[in-house]
């Protein structure tokens, strides 16, 4: 099980990564995308390393949301459980944020529980992931 202290570092170092790809090349995709519904998530999908997490970054500024953010495809998250999303609860809630975005949350396994409830609870989620079983679900 984690510390909350744990995931405060985890998420703050990357948000600073997540922040430093919103510069770089701007996706044709981009134009198509529109990530202000809150009844369902937005899954980004693809191979690994095809820019999933630019584009994402991109949507966050381009659309000015206010987002918290966390990457768990890292071995700082090895482990990570369905009943380590309570704790990820309450840096969400202290966080004030709208919007949530979770890059490969497939490999935290019953996922989609979460998901249900962030947007039973009216929160707008944007997800990637590199694995087809992100649609399946």
């Amino acid at each position: 099980m984690f510390k909350l202290s744990d995931l405060i570092l985890v998420s703050e170092s990357q948000q600073k990564a997540l922040a430093s790809k919103r510069n770089l090349v701007q996706r044709d995709l981009m134009q198509s995308i529109n990530p202000e519904h809150k009844s369902h998530a937005l899954i980004i999908s693809g191979i690994r390393r095809s820019g999933k997490s630019t584009l994402l970054g991109q949507i966050i500024s381009q659309h000015q949301l206010n987002a918290f953010y966390i990457n768990f495809d890292t071995p700082k998250l090895y482990n990570f459980e369905l009943r380590d999303f309570e704790l990820l609860d309450k840096l969400i809630e202290s966080s004030g944020n709208d919007t949530l975005c979770f890059d490969e949350i497939q490999v935290v396994e019953g996922w989609e529980l979460y998901i249900r409830q962030k947007l039973d609870q009216n929160y707008r989620i944007l997800i990637t992931g590199s694995n087809a079983s992100l649609l399946s679900k």
